[in-house]
């Protein structure tokens, strides 16, 4: 499509160039131009400067208190354990910066769903992101010692 306005002009010169490009690419009995034609999709590419979002930091409670932000428990299984284990699941709205939350649990969001497996362990950043520490912990207690996936403490 040409720059500018749409006018009659300029969507004359646009099917002009559909057709010699068609012509081009298919031969030039391909077409069928008495048939009329479809535009069954427009891209559009743009650009421009836009404001840049404030972020609100937020720094670390001390001694962050998740209690608020549990949502209860729901039994999930969990493939490190071999078996289904009694999980906390959070409201992840409330968590607040400095909480950290040892796996397994379920951070519950409005868009997405953040899983922490056992042996793993998400912290609440100064911008509420949940940053999950892979293997921060190891997984324990008697469905992990049953299943062989550890050794139990002596």
């Amino acid at each position: 499509m040409p720059l500018g306005p749409v006018t009659d002009d300029s969507v004359a010169a646009l099917l002009e160039d559909f057709e010699r490009r068609y012509a081009q690419q298919f031969g030039a009995e391909a077409g069928y131009a008495d048939a009329g034609i479809v535009i069954t999709g427009v891209r559009v590419k743009v650009s421009g400067v836009v404001r840049k979002p404030s972020v609100v930091r937020r720094p670390p409670a001390e001694g962050a208190d998740a209690g608020a932000a549990r949502r209860g428990h729901r039994d999930v299984h969990w493939e490190e354990l071999g078996a289904r284990a009694s999980t906390a699941i959070w409201d992840g709205g409330r968590l607040q910066p400095g909480t950290t939350l040892e796996g397994p649990a379920v951070i519950e969001l409005p868009d997405t769903t953040i899983v922490v497996r056992p042996g793993h362990r998400a912290s609440i950043d100064e911008y509420g992101n949940a940053v999950v520490q892979v293997d921060a912990v190891r997984p324990t207690g008697p469905a992990a010692v049953a299943a062989g996936r550890l050794e139990e403490d002596v």
